[in-house]
């Protein structure tokens, strides 16, 4: 039996269970959509002019019908990274940005909820820089001034100016607004989250850098210099490590993980198809495939909250490892067919090299140095 095929009716089953009033019949019919958008896509390239945005409008309709709890949008974003990595990669950090919203307490946030939900008004974040991207530099990334107007003047709007540069944006030219992490110039231990509109004066767009992979993500950095923002524009903060406090009800740190498992079925599944004329292969598919269902089992538990002998990093860490091997499993097999950079398994390959570097935690960086240079850290 195929991966697919597993994750799909495991998908169907959190699906139906997240949403019982949709009815069952309107479940299978968003999973029906799903599975033909898989069979039909085609990735056009891996160029920034290859950004996905009509795939992306599609299934951002489909993650809101199928993706209301937290075990059910894994299930959503696992899948679309089985056909795309990159799209299902776009798609988390527009609900990224969602979610920060919707947790948000300011009286505008519910407008702009509403207005970003719909995908036309596309929205994403700017956030690494508060957890992983440039954290060995003295000073923050993005630092949010108080204006003097703000700290001098009784009754009036309080206000902030941004200065910095945000490392990692994706589809930052395809979107109309991005939720920013700022750093407190007075005492940068105080963070914020701001809802900035991509129109505003003293903001400068990449417009996407050429990468190892998933260039047609159009990721790049963000330039702000002396950008204003008012109260209606704050999100959260001033307050220590706002991500964290910033949660809503989400897939959250399992989400990269769910990514990685997604590309590792692609190829797990074409290693399967593989089998069929080269019975010999077998027992490579077959441990792959053992060690992918168990961490997809795993995934699950943790997503709905069961008991689970592995941690969220643990499973980030295996899932990681299991996304490299499973795909330079594929290139060996493929031979010198896989090394052609037009390949399927060439592009999966160099996708996966991704999982080293987004958004990976100190602890999951250190255990693959200890793997990779056969370094074991003294108890």
């Amino acid at each position: 039996m195929r991966l697919i095929d597993i994750l799909f009716d495991a998908f169907q089953k959190s699906s139906i269970q997240q949403a019982p009033e949709l009815g069952s019949a309107e479940i299978e019919r968003s999973i029906v959509a799903l599975r033909n958008w898989i069979d039909d896509f085609h990735p056009s390239g891996h160029e920034l002019s290859d950004f996905p945005k009509r795939s992306l409008f599609e299934l951002a309709d489909l993650e809101g019908r199928l993706g209301g709890t937290p075990l059910s949008q894994l299930h959503f974003y696992l899948t679309v990274a089985f056909a795309s990595l990159s799209t299902a990669f776009i798609l988390t950090q527009r609900t990224a940005a969602l979610r920060r919203i919707e947790s948000s307490k300011n009286k505008t946030a519910t407008e702009m909820l509403e207005r970003h939900l719909r995908a036309e008004h596309w929205i994403t974040v700017g956030i690494s820089h508060l957890t992983t991207s440039r954290q060995h530099q003295a000073a923050p990334a993005v630092i949010a001034r108080a204006s003097a107007a703000e700290s001098t003047m009784p009754n009036s709007t309080p206000c902030w100016t941004l200065n910095g540069t945000i490392p990692w944006v994706t589809a930052a030219k395809h979107s109309e607004a991005i939720v920013v992490g700022a750093s407190d110039e007075q005492n940068p231990a105080l963070q914020y989250l701001f809802y900035v509109p991509t129109h505003q004066a003293g903001i400068d767009l990449g417009s996407g850098m050429h990468l190892l992979a998933l260039s047609d993500s159009c990721t790049d950095e963000v330039q702000l210099r002396d950008l204003r923002v008012s109260t209606e524009q704050l999100l959260h903060g001033p307050i220590a490590n706002v991500l964290s406090v910033s949660q809503s009800n989400g897939a959250g740190g399992l989400q990269t993980s769910a990514l990685a498992l997604g590309l590792a079925a692609c190829a797990i599944d074409w290693i399967y198809g593989q089998t069929q004329q080269r019975g010999n292969l077998s027992p490579f598919y077959e441990s792959l495939a053992k060690q992918w269902t168990f961490l997809f089992e795993a995934m699950n538990q943790l997503a709905s909250g069961a008991d689970c002998k592995m941690d969220a990093m643990t499973l980030r860490k295996d899932s990681n490892t299991l996304v490299l091997r499973a795909t330079q499993s594929a290139l060996a097999i493929s031979k010198g067919a896989g090394f052609l950079a037009h390949n399927s398994i060439a592009r999966w390959t160099r996708e996966a090299m991704f999982f080293l570097v987004w958004s990976c935690p100190q602890g999951v960086a250190e255990a693959h140095l200890c793997e990779f240079t056969q370094f074991a850290p003294i108890p």
